[in-house]
């Protein structure tokens, strides 16, 4: 949880009620229908959360993607956070993470298939997606919660359940983009990165935290660490986590995302001897980053070493095609994919396949209220 020194969060309050203020009028403009809310007539999932990031929205995008591809057509659409472009842009194969963004470059570089796109505003990106791609089935919005200019039909919001939200403040004092009142827009919640020995009377606690409505549904997901992968591909399988153990490797651990504790915690219960390096999210690596980092490895003393990284901050990585080839071969990345808890999985998949089938255009008991041009 975001959380100031005492004297520096006295001194943000009063913009934080200014923020507040703000966030609170602009989005009764929007309940009153005084600004515009466009719908369209397809099936749009938003994932967002009431937080400024770190909530694992990507996984969550990535198992929708995994859920609905075998049966449906799917366009990604994100803003395209610290990209060096603007406007509407449409991934291929040329696409970097300079171009749409690490996270939609990690989309794309692991589900070729599918369609992705960034563009700052939803509303035009859609539009430019349809006309492009008239033929979707469903359009995932990723981070877009508080981006009320589209009417989503199922909104998903992410909850850290690290980071409760009766806990936090409101930016910048605290991580609150929005007043807790704005969860109400949900259709389902999802409480992200519990851990996986969470108890049922754990549970039953953060749901009544939550208060859902009886419109409102609520899971359980955690995050799955997955097999380790060289950044740079080198002909060679990577070693995994096992085979690091036994040999005893010692790891420099490089990471430019919200919260790196949750993946330092997971190396340190192997028993690695751990060296962290932390970047703010979203970070844009340097030739003289580069410089550091392998500084910082080398005066690491002992034979046995990698340098391991997230798998968004690999997307970030590969830029730097000019590595020497020693170095290519000790720099790893780990994947990251969500897992719902108990008997949730069934639970969610059902209502969200369930809700694209029922709202698909060539469906003749499609809501009315979504029966508006495009």
């Amino acid at each position: 949880m975001k959380r100031s020194h005492p004297f520096i969060f006295v001194l943000l309050l009063p913009f934080s009620l200014f923020y507040g203020a703000a966030v609170y009028i602009r989005n009764l403009f929007f309940d009153l229908g005084w600004l515009p809310s466009r719908q369209f007539r397809l099936p749009i999932v938003s994932i967002g959360n009431l937080t400024a990031g770190g909530t694992g929205k990507t996984p969550h995008a990535e198992y929708l993607i995994r859920l609905l591809r075998p049966e449906f057509k799917i366009a990604l659409l994100s803003r395209g956070y610290n990209r060096k472009t603007k406007g509407f842009f449409l991934a291929d194969e040329n696409s970097t993470a300079d171009t749409i963004g690490d996270e939609p470059f990690q989309v794309k570089n692991k589900f070729r298939e599918v369609v992705v796109a960034v563009c700052e505003s939803r509303k035009k990106g859609i539009e430019n997606l349809l006309r492009t791609y008239p033929d979707l089935d469903v359009i995932i919005l990723d981070d877009a919660f508080q981006h009320r200019y589209v009417e989503a039909g199922l909104n998903i919001l992410l909850m850290d359940y690290n980071q409760p939200w009766d806990k936090q403040f409101l930016l910048p004092a605290g991580n609150l983009r929005e007043q807790v009142s704005g969860k109400e827009r949900a259709h389902v919640f999802v409480v992200a990165k519990t851990p996986a020995s969470v108890k049922p009377i754990e549970r039953r606690i953060i749901i009544k935290t939550i208060q859902p409505r009886p419109y409102q549904t609520t899971f359980f997901s955690t995050l799955i660490y997955g097999k380790t992968s060289f950044v740079f591909e080198n002909g060679e399988q990577a070693p995994g986590l096992e085979e690091l153990k036994l040999k005893k490797t010692r790891i420099l651990l490089v990471t430019g995302i919200a919260n790196p504790q949750l993946l330092a915690s997971y190396l340190s219960s192997y028993g690695f001897d751990l060296t962290c390096m932390s970047y703010k999210d979203h970070y844009a690596f340097s030739d003289d980053d580069l410089v550091d980092i392998f500084r910082k490895f080398e005066n690491i003393d002992y034979q046995e070493k990698v340098i391991l990284t997230t798998e968004k901050d690999a997307m970030r990585f590969k830029k730097f095609t000019n590595i020497a080839g020693e170095l290519k071969n000790v720099l790893l990345y780990i994947p990251v994919e969500v897992e719902f808890l108990d008997s949730d999985a069934d639970k969610f998949n059902h209502q969200i396949v369930n809700y694209v089938r029922k709202s698909k255009r060539n469906n003749l008991f499609y809501s009315k209220q979504n029966q508006i041009s495009t």
